[in-house]
């Protein structure tokens, strides 16, 4: 699509100390149309000659670039007032459209199709200022407030050059954050060593951003030094609108990858973390252009900006005992949950229905014993059976010792959502948010097929889970 070209429409009559005067859209943000000083950059002097018909190039809307509505008398009077209307007037409305008169010389008369007597004119005898209002007035012989020329707004930008205040610079370390974070068991008598083991790319982003109002292809490139401790360089070119982006937001990847051995007691067991640690670079900068207009004028124009680099981070993992009665946090996945009765967290029969009663059953690998645990925040998860979709719940949401566990459907309410809480021993407890009870076997029952429900903690086999990731 070609490149809509807009037009500065400039009076014969001139302003205070010979001023070019331009119509306008009002300043006040209303419908009226007015005369202001010649502001190159001011898109509420800037006018589309929009044709009403492709065939017809004598008639035509003026369409503001600012506004995006079209010059229009506000009724068919003699003096009527010159006003802003919507476009969708255009095809129908006369009073709407305009053509040009043939005065000869540089300046010329814009006629309405409504009525060819009525001209565009600036308001009265003068002198003139800006703010003057504009009027529909019949022919007066061609005096300076009813002529007018057209040149056309449309520039050349060149980018002169960009100056980085580097004494103005910011280093800013964020705060620490948790990456990834599991939990590393051990079950046996005797200590064990085991691996842990963490591999992931993470993705930093360079940008230059400014607020402008300009297009800008450039190629332009930087190197950020002293006195930061960092150093950046970065490939500008892009065209740019009303936000400049220099260039494209550049990503790259870097691996975070860590193994390392761990030694975890016996009977118990360790939280392991990844923290990732970035720090940013803020550089104000101002990037200082020259635009050449139609007739001959250029202006320096400044934009302020300021370079926003995600310029380093740092990685490192801790690793911490588990105590007794500490809420702890294993990595999402898939899990299978066996107490100390040696038997799993089970959907009774498979089945899919919600509803459906929580047993404790012989682990067989089956869909029905396999729960992915899934992180909601604040301390806690909701436990998903792997074939139903359904979630671990208390049926109900009964606050009683004894009350059974079903499967339902996610809803997020307290009696789905469950803490881990460690026992010292390597096993963790399911702690009800909602009741604040654990999950149990019914009458502390070993038999295959017991139901579960949730009742007071009291250290009992029945509520001490092995939770393993599959």
């Amino acid at each position: 699509m070609p490149e809509v070209e807009y037009f500065f429409i400039i009076s014969k009559a001139r302003g205070p100390g010979n001023a070019a005067l331009v119509l306008s859209a009002s300043s006040s943000g209303g419908a009226d149309v007015v005369v202001a000083t010649l502001d190159y950059q001011d898109e509420k002097q800037m006018w589309e000659k929009r044709l009403r018909r492709a065939d017809d190039t004598a008639v035509f809307a003026l369409v503001n670039k600012a506004r995006g509505t079209c010059l229009a008398r506000a009724s068919a009077d003699n003096g009527a007032a010159l006003v802003l209307v919507p476009v969708g007037r255009i095809p129908s409305d006369d009073l709407a459209v305009w053509q040009h008169d043939h005065v000869e010389g540089q300046y010329n008369a814009l006629v309405s199709v409504q009525e060819w007597e009525q001209k565009v004119n600036i308001f009265g005898d003068g002198p003139y200022t800006s703010g003057s209002r504009t009027v529909s007035w019949h022919w007066d012989g061609g005096s300076d407030n009813e002529l007018w020329r057209f040149f056309s707004s449309n520039r050349q930008i060149k980018l002169k050059r960009i100056e980085f205040m580097l004494d103005a610079s910011q280093l800013v370390e964020q705060p620490p954050t948790v990456l990834y974070n599991t939990r590393i068991v051990n079950n046996s008598d005797q200590e064990q060593e085991q691996l842990f083991e963490y591999t992931t790319s993470s993705t930093k982003t360079e940008t230059y951003s400014a607020s402008a109002g300009l297009e800008l292809s450039a190629q332009y490139e930087i190197q950020v030094g002293a006195p930061l401790a960092v150093s950046s360089k970065v490939t500008l070119g892009a065209k740019v609108t009303t936000t400049i982006t220099f260039g494209r937001s550049h990503e790259t990847s870097e691996e975070i990858k860590v193994s390392a051995p761990v030694k975890v007691p016996p009977r118990s067991a360790v939280q392991a973390n990844i923290l990732v640690q970035s720090s940013t670079i803020d550089v104000p900068f101002r990037a200082v252009y020259d635009v050449t207009y139609e007739d001959g004028v250029t202006q320096e124009v400044i934009k302020n900006g300021t370079y926003n680099q995600i310029a380093f981070y740092n990685a490192h993992y801790t690793i911490t005992q588990e105590t007794p009665n500490q809420v702890t946090q294993p990595a999402d996945g898939t899990y299978k949950l066996i107490n100390q009765h040696g038997k799993a967290l089970d959907v009774n029969g498979g089945a899919r229905a919600a509803g459906t009663t929580i047993i404790q059953w012989p682990y067989g690998n089956g869909a029905n014993q396999r729960w992915l645990l899934s992180y909601v925040g604040g301390g806690c998860f909701k436990l998903t059976a792997e074939h139903s979709g359904l979630v671990l719940d208390v049926s109900g949401g009964s606050l009683a010792d004894g009350a059974p566990l079903i499967q339902w459907q996610w809803f997020g309410s307290g009696n789905q959502l469950w803490q881990l809480i460690a026992n010292g021993d390597g096993t963790c407890r399911l702690q009800s948010k909602n009741s604040g009870k654990v999950l149990d076997v019914q009458d502390g029952g070993s038999t295959n097929g017991t139901p579960l429900v949730q009742r007071a903690w009291n250290g009992s086999p029945g509520q001490r889970w092995s939770v393993t990731r599959l």
